[in-house]
């Protein structure tokens, strides 16, 4: 036991070095997680950067991603994400997986959001976390996250997110500590078309990490986007098309030393919000 518990901290530490560029951490949240600060071009994906952005779903959707991290079969990612109107609100699902050779990482999520108000929305999500080694077994541990974010004007959304504030370690025997993560971040819709905005991430006994994106609709059919992160030392770039209802999406992550990094993206049904 105390030999799976260290290669769980082992885990733990590969997981959260940004330097490392880990594996099993996905890189879904760097692309998702700015959009949770839009009303305008929402993500089925968003609400896991903030639960307070269920607030503004107004129509079901679902959608599923994957991606091979610097084109090496044995790293890979996949997430799959549903959101649902839940008047005055909205509930969203979503689950990730990834793998690095014998080491795995899964995550389950599910939120509520609603409005209070016409400036204010609050959520509340609920996360399983398991980690495991081929071989020696796994361990998991739950914890919840909540989350705000405010209409500042017509244009601009500001908010912030407390992820696992009571802490927590995986297994029976506690072998290895789960950060409390903390995160604020603004998002502009500068108009129907275009969106900016940046996250501020700060998890426990780890370096800041920002992450800043941009997205741009050139027709009602096709969208740009593109990014960067500062602890993964990446930069992103990305296109969507409609066909309705389906949404395709293509990304590549870009690392100086450790190459491309490809993503794709179905989405089905709308990603419209509330106004």
């Amino acid at each position: 036991m105390k030999r799976f518990g260290g290669l769980i901290g082992i885990m733990i530490c590969f997981c959260n070095c940004g330097e490392c560029q880990a594996p099993l951490h996905p890189l879904l949240p760097v692309m998702n997680g700015p959009v949770a600060y839009s009303i305008k071009q929402q993500s089925v994906f968003g609400f896991a950067a903030n639960p307070a952005s269920l607030g503004f779903v107004r129509q079901t959707g679902a959608g599923i991603i994957s991606e091979k991290r610097y084109m090496l079969r044995a790293f890979t990612s996949a997430a799959a994400a549903a959101v649902v109107p839940f008047s005055p609100g909205g509930i969203g699902l979503q689950a990730d997986y990834s793998t690095a050779g014998a080491y795995r990482a899964a995550n389950f999520n599910v939120g509520y959001g609603r409005k209070l108000g016409d400036k204010a929305v609050l959520g509340v999500s609920f996360l399983y976390h398991q980690l495991g080694v081929s071989g020696y077994g796994n361990a998991s541990v739950m914890s919840a996250s909540f989350g705000a974010i405010f209409q500042v004007s017509e244009q601009v959304q500001t908010g912030f997110k407390i992820e696992n504030p009571a802490g927590g370690r995986f297994g029976k025997n506690g072998v290895a500590d789960l950060p409390v993560i903390y995160s604020f971040g603004c998002g502009l819709d500068a108009s129907q078309k275009f969106f900016t905005g940046f996250e501020i991430v700060k998890a426990e006994d780890q370096p800041l990490q920002v992450n800043a994106c941009f997205s741009y609709r050139i027709v009602p059919v096709c969208l740009i986007s593109g990014g960067v992160s500062t602890a993964s030392s990446q930069v992103w770039a990305g296109a969507g098309f409609q066909l309705r209802p389906i949404r395709l999406g293509i990304a590549a992550f870009f690392h100086r030393q450790l190459g491309i990094t490809p993503a794709l993206s179905i989405v089905f049904g709308s990603s419209k919000t509330k106004q």
